[in-house]
């Protein structure tokens, strides 16, 4: 299904549903568990970061967000769970995009209804860590994922399907089985062979 102006309302109306859920309680908890320790190094310096990221355990991506959120907004519980509470309502959006062009429209809205009120994605919503970002980025990685399946010769899928992955393995380890299920996924299709140049060009 085309996007259009019914389409786009939808989106917006989405976003400010997931705002307005998820941000009502964002600053109600205290700072805890993982938080303090990424609020903490996202206020190092470029440089200090750069040095740490060799030695750390997790990817940079999120760490190098927080960063700069930081140093406009200040290290409040709002400012730093800002950025989780942006990609968590960003995501809502893009499921219904992702259901909406590979599916349908119910089954866009459905998926994207469930994730709103999902307690286990508003809980990552008010989390200053990654894992939102990481969902975000999920998204995004299959809806090209599924653009790529549709047409094995659009060499833009491609592009966006290594733009995508690529941020996603730096948001969090975990994207590698992702990754793993994109190339199971092939490897299962009759149509292998017409993914192999854009994959290749992917993976590079």
């Amino acid at each position: 299904m085309k996007l259009n102006r019914t389409t786009y309302l939808w989106g917006i109306g989405l976003f400010l549903l997931n705002l307005g859920l998820k941000a009502w309680y964002l600053g109600a908890n205290d700072i805890a568990l993982d938080e303090p320790f990424t609020i903490f190094h996202a206020q190092q310096s470029l440089g200090e970061l750069f040095e740490l990221f060799p030695k750390e355990n997790n990817p940079p991506l999120h760490f190098l967000l927080l960063h700069y959120v930081i140093e406009l907004f200040g290290i409040g519980p709002e400012s730093v769970r800002g950025l989780s509470l942006l990609f968590s309502c960003l995501t809502a959006v893009f499921i219904f995009r992702l259901g909406l062009r590979h599916f349908s429209l119910i089954t866009g809205l459905g998926a994207s209804l469930i994730f709103t009120f999902s307690n286990f994605h508003i809980y990552h919503s008010h989390e200053a860590r990654t894992y939102s970002l990481m969902v975000f980025l999920t998204v995004m990685a299959t809806d090209a994922y599924l653009s790529a399946f549709k047409e094995p010769g659009k060499t833009w899928s491609y592009i966006w399907l290594g733009i995508w992955n690529t941020l996603l393995i730096y948001s969090h380890f975990l994207g590698f089985w992702l990754l793993l299920a994109q190339v199971v996924g092939i490897l299962a299709s009759p149509r292998r062979w017409a993914f192999f140049k854009g994959l290749f060009f992917t993976g590079v």
